[in-house]
């Protein structure tokens, strides 16, 4: 696979939280082959020679509705990001990285993410359910609140159980402290 560059134009930003945005671009006319695990590199937008690198984000989804990345602000290039507005135009290079295995039905898989890092298991969670595995997914946070895609994660196939530090929402601590009073959920 050869990554390539587009130009692509912003189609929405759904504002999920202050600083954390779902962006969404209208896809190439002939988009890459996509799998779960792939990540693009997005330009950020202007003049400004302080954002001469683009920033790496795993596609969220795809679909030749558009294609869906997870952005939270946390320094001045992704602050950038979170302020595009639809009909404005973003570079993007990709796919990179090596896609996630897939596995055959019949088979078991758990996944663990935490915070915005569900954007990357979103995609293979879905594949895995539609090939028939057992897919079992736990999230977690810090608050309810920063739960976010919660809904989406719901509507897959399989088991999804959710976890916050301070309890407001699921299980009550950490993952790991909730992985280890379910060691059933390992086997």
């Amino acid at each position: 696979m050869n990554p390539g560059g587009y130009v692509l134009r912003v189609r929405s930003l759904r504002r999920l939280q202050p600083g954390l945005v779902l962006l969404r671009l209208h896809p190439p006319p002939t988009p890459p082959s996509l799998r779960p695990g792939h990540f693009f590199m997005v330009d950020v937008p202007g003049n400004d020679r302080a954002f001469w690198l683009p920033r790496p984000f795993s596609i969220c989804s795809w679909s030749s509705d558009g294609w869906e990345f997870l952005i939270q602000a946390l320094g001045a290039g992704t602050r950038c990001l979170v302020r595009l507005q639809a009909g404005e135009v973003v570079r993007v290079w990709g796919p990179y990285g090596r896609p996630f295995p897939w596995l055959e039905g019949g088979r078991r898989a758990l996944l663990i993410s935490g915070g915005i890092g569900l954007a990357t298991l979103i995609p293979w969670h879905a594949e895995l359910g539609r090939r028939g595995v057992q897919v079992h997914h736990l999230y977690g946070a810090r608050t309810a609140d920063r739960l976010v895609l919660r809904e989406r994660l719901e509507s897959l196939n399989g088991r999804s159980d959710f976890a916050t530090d301070d309890g407001s929402f699921g299980f009550h601590g950490r993952l790991d402290q909730v992985l280890a009073d379910h060691p059933e959920w390992l086997t």
